[in-house]
């Protein structure tokens, strides 16, 4: 069998550009734009992009302020940053059904060469928990890109899960 493998995370930052025309997206980022690939989002929408640094509460303040001021926010980092250190302000803007959009990358044991501060077991556990907080866990690349067509239409938060590691290409099987 020769099935193309991908990992999801490669395309985070493609499906992001192909709804940047939306001039209500923006992207923030906490110093792992490379590694989540949203820095493509970064090269092609610059003055929609925010670098904020290894400030990971600061970053979902921010994206909290943006849905305050009608943007839509999509705040990309590894999934324990994005539900772990950013606790509290997550928790906070999904109290007041704030209309932030997380995508998470590297869940599980996907990050196994960072080591055990950047694996994120507890990630799903923590999103499930949250009111309001809607959880997508795409499978496939075709997934990946509703799950952001979802969070652009759905008004609240929402977190998408979105692995590192290797998935087969999925297509449709036409009848």
């Amino acid at each position: 069998m020769n099935e193309k493998i991908i990992s999801l995370r490669d395309y985070v930052g493609k499906k992001l550009c192909e709804f940047g025309q939306d001039e209500r997206i923006f992207v923030l980022d906490s110093d792992l734009a490379k590694s989540t690939t949203s820095v493509e989002f970064s090269r092609k929408y610059p003055d929609r992009f925010i670098e904020l640094g290894i400030a990971e509460q600061s970053a979902m303040s921010v994206a909290s302020g943006l849905a305050m001021e009608g943007k839509i926010a999509f705040y990309v980092n590894f999934s324990i940053f994005v539900t772990g250190t950013a606790w509290t302000q997550l928790r906070q803007a999904c109290y007041a059904n704030l209309n932030v959009k997380l995508i998470g990358t590297h869940p599980g044991m996907d990050d196994g060469p960072d080591g055990a501060s950047h694996h994120a077991n507890e990630d799903i556990a923590l999103a499930r928990v949250i009111p309001n907080l809607l959880v997508l866990v795409p499978g496939s690349l075709e997934e990946l890109e509703e799950a952001i067509k979802i969070a652009i239409s759905h008004e609240g938060p929402v977190y998408i899960r979105t692995a590192r590691d290797f998935v087969p290409i999925f297509r449709r099987c036409s009848k």
